[in-house]
């Protein structure tokens, strides 16, 4: 390291352009605490070109640097440089442009030209591009020179470095400056409108504690401004005054920063966030679409929490109540709009401690999903922005871009649509599922394949490049027909096989790390995301979209799997086990007359011999003891654990789209049978339930039905309730957009239910329709359950009793 020059961590990688030149902006923060902005201004976009058929790479080198081609087309250099394709060496033309906005009309341009066959990776964004080729690693260390240039942002130190020197050394997540946000809209009905509806406070909460702003209210400790463009003035103000490298919401990329930046432009401002003290800026997506805070990390906590958890509603709520095991407070929309219309002190008050709780449950739930996060970002080599953003699919792409370029494989391009049409006409068949012994069971072991697709891949060496060699045809042969190469190791079998090691060697090291320390969520987070990005590879091989894409890999790996769960099968039914169900890569089984300890025991000696005869690193492992568990269908069940804990899969309990009255009901008809084996108890529930809707004894929000719009309003061609209720709000003014949360409560009339969806706002317990609730809310998902046990819908309905029959149990 240069005399002078410091260490700094990666926080955000941008470019903007001056004088017509690209300059790649690095911010973060220095070892000792200074922010900064690292400037490279050699760094300029390429692609590769191959050369056609009949016409070689000098020729094709030849072609491109002459005047005609290279000047319109913006090209500065060009070169020929050797890559790796499916195990062959090629020769390609690198070709070099002055900026990365001429990238598109330049590709185009060549690719008219007779001796271009086809342009790789020249949809690579070039920050991107500048991340994988340096060699940075988001969150890692960059030694920074001792150049310094004219502070012309906001930020303790201007370095004007060219391309940095890169360290394996990465931040912790108590390193970042973390600012959570939540705002409180005064809502007239149905959804907030930024163009109508106020902003009345906003929550901020960092490591110092909580603080709330708002104006025109007094009382507790509200910060009081003059207005709401003074309160919005004065978010922008703590932003930058605290430094903050880290901004979070929940549900932020589609509600509270859009309309932050609305509200603000109402009131004659610029809600300038950036590092730059640039605007905050608003980027479409597949769903959600994106707000952008240049310099700064901007993370929406929904997406990666509907990854990584399976909840019955993502609610902030719902999912911090499932965190931290604490309910936090509570206000619905038409409450807020009247306690802020009451223009009460205490009414102030108690909006405030509900938005003080929004932002604390936030910031509790970044703490528990940031470290996971920050491990997937070291693991990709991506922005933990960007990585927040990404599906698992995408993940893996990034991280295979990045290990390509490192090995000087050519990446394969996106499919046209055309190939992406035929890819998704495409199919294969999926894991093997047993049908189950249906009803109440008792004293289960459940097995299950550790990483069972990842370890076939690693095992069996599944790649594209390794598919059907010519060397070995009659060797490692797949249950398909397809071949896989023994001779030469696969590029994907390779990063996979490290991901499964690493990943064997953390949870070692977790079992001998003391509960409750740092060193076991630091662990924790590692193999979490190691979990996350390993058992994502075979998904990504059938992904239509993959650059890596192969059906044969795919339904080879499906294949193998389906062999080995059925050699699981057989050979505990062949030791005396009784196979109870079966799915993917999970045996549950029970031997008659065995339980517990007994069980357990003869469970442990099947796994020792079974797994002396599995190949490579495919490993059958105990999962757990249930003392009772019922089964409904294939992949629809329900286990209690010892200590009383209920796992669900594939019932009612764990969708999204039915009301918390109906889950709460099926929850309680689960546990009456799970806990007491009591199926008559549990059918008394359903009634006890059927009988408080009927008297209308039930509160509003339990009846509340959530959908997310997943398409634009346009798109869709039925009109669903959700639908037909977003479509009345949009004519009202309401902002509806995809990736919006349409939340409704049937009322009571005839004709169609989604003519009959009301906002929750507008809902009343007098209204809603009570036979709808009973027959469509309350009944299905419990007879889901209720008639294995020979129950019959007009047995709940109108509170008769039944003595369920022996066969029924």
């Amino acid at each position: 390291m240069k005399p002078g020059s410091r260490t700094g961590f990666v926080h955000e990688v941008d470019y903007i352009s001056e004088d017509g030149n690209p300059v790649i902006r690095v911010f973060g923060r220095t070892e000792d605490d200074n922010s900064f902005v690292s400037l490279c201004t050699e760094f300029k976009p390429y692609f590769y070109c191959l050369p056609g058929p009949g016409y070689s790479s000098k020729q094709l080198l030849k072609r491109i640097l002459s005047p005609e081609v290279s000047m319109p087309a913006h090209v500065i250099e060009a070169s020929l440089e050797k890559k790796m394709r499916l195990g062959d060496e090629i020769t390609l033309v690198r070709v070099t442009l002055d900026s990365p906005r001429e990238v598109r009309s330049s590709r185009s341009l060549l690719r008219q030209i007779p001796a271009v066959e086809e342009i790789f990776e020249k949809d690579i964004l070039f920050k991107r591009r500048f991340i994988i080729d340096t060699g940075i690693n988001p969150l890692g260390a960059v030694v920074l020179g001792n150049k310094t240039v004219t502070n012309r942002w906001p930020v303790d130190i201007v370095y004007e470095n060219g391309v940095p020197e890169c360290r394996e050394e990465y931040l912790h997540a108590s390193d970042l400056r973390v600012l959570a946000l939540d705002i409180e809209v005064a809502c007239r009905a149905g959804l907030p409108n930024p163009q109508l509806d106020p902003i009345i406070m906003i929550g901020l909460a960092d490591s110092k504690g909580t603080r709330i702003l708002s104006y025109g209210r007094s009382g507790g400790d509200i910060e009081i401004c003059e207005s709401e463009g003074d309160m919005i003035r004065r978010f922008s103000t703590i932003v930058r005054e605290g430094d903050y490298d880290l901004l979070l919401g929940y549900n932020s990329d589609s509600f509270d920063l859009p309309y932050l930046r609305t509200r603000a432009r109402k009131n004659g401002l610029r809600l300038c966030l950036g590092r730059d003290l640039s605007e905050l800026t608003y980027q479409p997506g597949s769903v959600m679409g994106r707000s952008i805070i240049r310099g700064r990390i901007n993370i929406d906590l929904y997406p990666p929490v509907r990854r990584m958890l399976n909840l019955p509603t993502y609610k902030l709520s719902e999912v911090y109540s499932h965190l931290s095991g604490r309910e936090k407070e509570e206000l619905e929309v038409g409450e807020i709009r009247d306690l802020w219309s009451s223009g009460r002190e205490e009414d102030a008050v108690s909006i405030a401690r509900y938005c003080a709780s929004d932002v604390e449950a936030t910031m509790y739930i970044a703490m528990e999903v940031l470290p996971t996060l920050i491990e997937l970002s070291k693991h990709t080599k991506q922005l933990l922005a960007d990585v927040a953003r990404m599906g698992q699919s995408q993940m893996v792409e990034w991280l295979l871009i990045r290990e390509a370029h490192g090995r000087g494989e050519l990446v394969p391009n996106k499919p046209t649509r055309t190939e992406l049409s035929r890819r998704r006409r495409e199919t294969y068949e999926g894991g093997y599922v047993l049908e189950p012994r249906k009803g109440l069971q008792e004293n289960i072991v459940a097995l299950d394949f550790r990483s069972l697709y990842p370890t076939i891949i690693v095992t069996h060496n599944v790649d594209i490049s390794t598919l059907d060699c010519d060397c070995c045809p009659e060797d490692n042969v797949s249950p398909t027909g397809h071949h896989f190469c023994r001779r030469q190791e696969g590029f994907i079998p390779s990063i996979l096989g490290r991901l499964v090691d690493r990943r064997k060697e953390i949870k070692v090291e977790l079992a001998e790390v003391d509960p409750g320390s740092p060193e076991l969520t630091r662990l924790n987070a590692m193999q979490s995301a190691l979990k996350i990005l390993s058992n994502s590879f075979y998904g990504y091989s059938g992904y239509p979209q993959a650059r890596w894409y192969s059906k044969e890999s795919a339904e080879s790996v499906a294949a193998w799997g389906r062999e080995y769960i059925k050699m699981a099968i057989a050979e505990a039914e062949a030791e005396g086990f009784q196979v109870i169900y079966s799915d993917t890569d999970s045996v549950f089984m029970t031997i008659q007359g065995a339980v517990g300890t007994e069980l357990v025991v003869r469970a442990m000696e099947f796994l020792r011999r079974i797994n002396s005869s599995l190949p490579g690193d495919i490993e059958l492992e105990y999962q757990g003891f249930s003392p009772r568990g019922f089964f409904v269908s294939k992949k629809r069940y329900a286990l209690i654990s010892e200590d009383g804990r209920i796992t669900t899969k594939g019932l009612e309990v764990v969708r999204r789209d039915w009301s918390r009255i109906a889950k709460e009901t099926q929850r309680s008809v689960l546990r009456s049978i799970l806990e007491d084996g009591d199926p008559s108890r549990a059918a008394e529930e359903v009634r006890q339930a059927i009988r408080r809707v009927s008297e209308r004894s039930v509160p509003v929000e339990d009846l509340v039905i959530s959908t997310r719009m997943t398409k634009t309003l346009q798109s869709y061609d039925a009109d669903a309730p959700h639908v037909a209720l977003a479509k009345r709000l949009k004519e009202s003014g309401e902002e509806i957009r995809k990736g919006s949360n349409i939340e409704y409560v049937v009322r009571k009339g005839s004709g169609r239910v989604g003519d009959r969806a009301q906002s929750v706002s507008e809902a009343r317990k007098k209204d809603y329709d009570i036979d709808y609730y009973i027959e469509n809310q309350i009944l299905p998902p419990s007879m889901r359950i209720l008639s294995s046990f020979g129950y019959r819908e007009e047995d709940l309905r109108y509170y008769k009793t039944k003595q369920s029959t022996l066969d029924g149990f």
